[in-house]
């Protein structure tokens, strides 16, 4: 007989799946209690666990080998919503401008260490940059990027430039010095914008600026990037107070409702 289930259906993630379905609904179960819920070997449970474990969503506890949920799935479920916030808040900006500029709008969080591509307006030109929702980028050598670190306080700084030590050169003009690092991201602060000299991928130059909470605190940054042969000196000139003053209006937004970023 045929199987009608979907050829799309991976049986370990939905087993995966049961598993936290299982422990939201209790306060802990050990692996013969999960292995019985879920009429499943203990060997099977038990490698699920283990996944689920190394990456972070279940705990399990040293005295009774029981398991529970982590609190991983709350901050993911929390930062869903805050980021919805943020960029039913920001996109009106970002549309000024992508009409402003024609080139490519992105917004950004610093995510793990990367920049990470929360909502974006394509450019209408053919010749294009192209960075996905969900995509992540190191934050060293992006416009965005730089936005987020020069928010970092001096431990946290030390923290990424020693977890990310060496500087991996991705294009013949990306930053590899921490020190050069450092000295850009000063400039940063002092100037309320970064710019992306073909760092991340030679010939596309981008222009970004820091977005604050009610504490100042850079939660996210908005940018525009496009070829380097439309993104010249004198464009990256024109769009410098822009982008620079609709990050600011953002900002103001979110301070009127106290957003923070968690």
């Amino acid at each position: 007989m045929k199987s009608t289930s979907p050829y799309y259906r991976v049986k370990s993630v939905k087993k995966a799946l049961k598993i936290l379905e299982v422990l939201s609904t209790k306060k802990e179960a050990s692996l013969s209690e999960l292995s019985h819920i879920l009429k499943l070997t203990k060997t099977n449970v038990h490698r699920l666990l283990l996944t689920l474990i190394e990456n972070g969503f279940v705990l399990v506890s040293e005295n009774n080998f029981k398991y529970t949920l982590s609190l991983k799935l709350f901050v993911l479920g929390g930062s869903v919503n805050q980021r919805s916030i943020l960029i039913n808040m920001a996109f009106p900006y970002m549309e000024k401008l992508a009409k402003f500029s024609r080139e490519t709008i992105n917004l950004g969080i610093l995510f793990n260490n990367e920049v990470l591509y929360i909502e974006k307006i394509d450019s209408p030109e053919h010749l294009r940059i192209d960075s996905p929702i969900g995509k992540t980028d190191p934050a060293y050598c992006t416009s965005m990027g730089k936005c987020l670190l020069s928010g970092l306080e001096k431990k946290g700084l030390e923290k990424y430039i020693r977890s990310n030590n060496p500087l991996k050169a991705l294009t013949k003009s990306t930053i590899t010095d921490p020190k050069k690092l450092i000295a850009e991201l000063e400039k940063v602060k002092k100037n309320g914008y970064a710019i992306d000299r073909e760092e991340l991928l030679a010939g596309i130059r981008c222009i970004g600026s820091p977005i604050h909470d009610e504490h100042g605190k850079v939660i996210a940054a908005l940018s525009i990037s496009g070829p380097s042969v439309r993104m010249t000196n004198k464009k990256i000139r024109e769009f410098k107070d822009f982008v620079i003053k609709n990050s600011q209006e953002v900002s103001l937004q979110f301070q009127k409702m106290g957003y923070r970023e968690e």
